[in-house]
């Protein structure tokens, strides 16, 4: 009785271990989803769309667009495939320190600068 108690909790263990990996993912990039100002720069607004493209904009005019996506939780963003005027001009990753429906934290890939941004509204997407 005294294995088959161990065994179920080690094989439970091991399933909500396998499992915790791409929840993270999923619920960072649910999260992510909408319009953010920069904290440091408030005049730039990165809008991540569900369909997975992102737009830059700065004093409301449109900067750059590309892609997103969120890995082993980071979030990385770079150029389309599709030609376009204001693509990406190149791939960005930075670390998710925390996320919520009204505030992202990320490190940049250099280790040292935060990035704090803070949600538009409420966005349906």
């Amino acid at each position: 009785d005294f294995m088959k108690n161990t065994f179920t909790f080690i094989a439970l263990s091991l399933l909500l271990t396998a499992c915790t990996a791409t929840p993270n993912d999923t619920a960072i990039r649910r999260q992510m989803v909408g319009v953010w100002s920069l904290d440091s720069r408030p005049s730039k607004v990165v809008e991540n769309k569900s369909d997975g493209t992102i737009v830059v904009s700065i004093n409301g005019v449109e900067t750059a667009r590309g892609t997103w996506r969120v890995e082993n939780g980071y979030i990385i963003e770079g150029p389309s495939d599709a030609s376009s005027q204001t693509r990406l001009a190149q791939t960005e990753t930075n670390k998710v320190l925390s996320v919520s429906s009204e505030k992202a934290v990320l490190m940049s890939i250099d280790g040292h600068t935060q990035l704090i941004f803070h949600k538009q509204g409420i966005s349906g997407n």
